[in-house]
């Protein structure tokens, strides 16, 4: 069996890094496997080293063709064109690869991704699976994406069910919309839901402190958040609900980066807000922290991964009700692992934020009983599961022709 997943970019984001730590652990457990990135402008080198170093990468094209290519994309969107010049070389290297590889099954992720499996795999005759991730909604309600170049969503999502083999859904609002865009597979039941795994290494956050976290007295209530540095993520009304909250022993601890989270620092005057920027090992920060935030006002939201790490270190969770977090962070239904605040604006978001820390930092057994619960939410991610069931999702479809010569890296 040779697996080769594809995707956009590999930068810090949920989808990027579940494909790192999938093709990690399977590879882990024996299966050939590589990865794609279509666009090799956007690979940070530290994340993928942190999360899957052994793991064949594969660039294809060059970020300076990339770029120009994508220049003359824009134009022909802003004519209204569906044709793109970058899916186009994207696919013609991804054919030569998938055939010089001898893959077996393609497993794609993000819609950018799936758009040119769906050029490649029909006349390769390879089964392809793609898991939905945040995009496919967040496009969806918009129609069109310009960053994407994507002109009509209805036509796009329509390519792929000509050709995909199964459709794997994180969130229970994904499988809502499978059954809405994708008929064709939601009446032959070729979708399914598996939850992203999360490894469990222990090593990862047992090392030593960052410095940059070093100061905090160890007697503080430590409240972070881990995420992208853009102004949806929520991080203006976190910092609002902790100078609200005017507990002098408390801390706020921001891991992410970005040109908004730059701004934010530089008007922000606070000795106990501590911006640590982008990490490519989020685990030491959460480590340190008591109450892990993610305050998204993003209604598309889907799986975060940065909730899965929060359960993974012990840390009560308190989250916007987005997406598939109520589910994430419950264990059995009546054993909660965090406290929920309603999506709206600024101002109200941060005024429940700021009443659910109080709670948390006043209320010592509500704090130790929400602690214990993250073992029990935290099984649903665990990666034996995801692999078993991804595995026989790869064992179902079968490719008409398998090489048995294996080509490490190809180059187009």
């Amino acid at each position: 069996m040779r697996i080769v997943f594809v995707t956009e970019t590999l930068v810090t984001g949920g989808a990027e890094t579940f494909v790192l730590r999938v093709a990690s652990a399977l590879q882990v457990r024996g299966v050939q496997v590589s990865i794609c990135v279509l666009r090799p402008d956007k690979i940070d080198p530290a994340l993928v080293t942190a999360l899957a170093p052994n793991v064949t990468l594969i660039q294809l094209g060059m970020p300076t063709i990339y770029m120009l290519c994508s220049r003359f994309d824009g134009l022909l969107y802003l004519l209204g064109s569906s044709f793109s010049i970058v899916r186009s070389l994207q696919a013609h290297c991804l054919k030569q690869y998938l055939a010089a590889r001898g893959a077996t099954v393609v497993h794609s992720n993000l819609l950018a991704s799936d758009l040119v499996v769906a050029d490649v795999a029909e006349t390769l005759s390879i089964p392809w699976i793609t898991t939905i991730h945040g995009d496919y909604l967040a496009i969806e309600d918009t129609g069109n994406s310009r960053a994407m170049r994507l002109q009509d969503f209805t036509r796009a999502v329509h390519k792929i069910e000509n050709s995909v083999s199964h459709v794997v859904c994180i969130t229970d609002r994904q499988i809502s919309m499978v059954q809405r865009v994708f008929p064709r597979i939601a009446s032959e039941n070729r979708f399914s839901k598996i939850y992203n795994g999360y490894p469990n290494r222990e090593q990862q956050w047992r090392r030593s402190m960052p410095e940059v976290i070093a100061r905090v007295p160890d007697d503080a209530f430590v409240i972070g958040m881990v995420g992208r540095g853009r102004r949806e993520k929520g991080w203006d009304a976190l910092i609002s609900a902790f100078r609200k909250l005017d507990l002098p022993n408390a801390w706020l601890i921001l891991v992410g980066d970005g040109d908004y989270l730059t701004e934010v620092r530089q008007i922000v005057d606070d000795d106990r807000i501590i911006f640590a920027g982008n990490v490519a090992d989020p685990l030491r920060y959460i480590a340190r922290f008591d109450v892990g935030c993610m305050i998204s006002r993003i209604p598309s939201e889907s799986l975060p991964t940065v909730v899965i790490e929060y359960l993974l270190l012990n840390k009560p969770v308190v989250a916007t009700d987005v997406g598939e977090v109520r589910n994430m962070i419950d264990g059995s239904g009546d054993d909660p692992a965090g406290l929920l605040v309603k999506l709206g604006e600024c101002d109200e978001m941060s005024a429940e934020v700021s009443i659910a820390l109080k709670r948390l930092s006043s209320d010592k057994a509500l704090f130790e009983t929400l602690r214990a619960n993250t073992a029990k939410a935290l099984q649903k991610f665990d990666m034996d599961k995801c692999l078993d069931s991804y595995l026989t999702l790869y064992r179902a479809p079968r490719s008409a022709s398998v090489r048995d010569d294996e080509v490490d890296r190809s180059i187009c």
